[in-house]
């Protein structure tokens, strides 16, 4: 677990970019990618808390937002506490574009980003999913998802494959719980990811997630 000075507690942030982030070396963007995904898979197993920040916050587990706010804050990136806000504070990845681990993978629509995980390559992320079940690691891709497109938290605006978000939209109402999110579950990582490995077009990494569940574009 993290010290408690790594945790950036709160809720209900507006939506605003992430805070720093600075241009910086691809090293250094790299290191901290990889803190955040080691964070994360660090709270593998915790419960599934809606408003959780975590066990140095007082909470059992963590929600979604929670979960990546959390891994963030650790590489000292504070991101907005909820999935509509840590989208829209960008940066965005182009459509197509490579993943990478570290990045942030959304579901929803514009007005109603619901959840968010940490992806870690290979077509799997690390996500609090729902009331009942643990933190745990997931396919980011399957049947009927309602995938809605990534950011990478530690890349400059004018980075390479990524564009500043576009204006946030007034969001949804939000009650309680927002609704049911099924992403079904992964075979751990080998290993940490390696954050510096290429990595192929988002479609292949989809359609890979998809095909280690058996799902080819004929039975989809």
């Amino acid at each position: 677990m993290i010290a408690s000075s790594a945790l950036w507690p709160g809720s209900a942030d507006p939506p605003g970019p992430a805070v720093p982030v600075p241009a910086v070396p691809n090293a250094v963007i790299d290191h901290r990618a990889s803190v955040a995904v080691t964070t994360a898979l660090a709270q593998l197993g915790l419960p599934y808390e809606w408003g959780g920040n975590g066990p140095a916050a007082g909470d059992a587990g963590f929600d979604c937002s929670g979960l990546t706010r959390f891994a963030y804050a650790a590489t000292g990136i504070r991101l907005p506490r909820t999935a509509f806000g840590q989208f829209y504070a960008g940066p965005v990845v182009a459509s197509g574009a490579p993943l990478l681990p570290g990045d942030l993978v959304f579901y929803g629509v514009a007005a109603d980003v619901h959840h968010v995980g940490l992806y870690l390559g290979d077509g799997k992320m690390v996500n609090a999913t729902m009331t009942g079940q643990p933190i745990k690691v997931s396919y980011y891709r399957w049947p009927g998802d309602d995938y809605f497109g990534a950011t990478r938290p530690t890349a400059a605006p004018d980075a390479a494959d990524v564009a500043a978000a576009p204006p946030a939209p007034k969001p949804a109402p939000q009650g309680y719980p927002a609704r049911i999110f099924e992403a079904p579950s992964a075979p751990l990582p080998d290993g940490l990811p390696d954050v510096t490995a290429p990595q192929p077009p988002e479609a292949e990494s989809a359609a890979a997630a998809l095909a280690a569940q058996g799902v080819t574009a004929a039975t989809r």
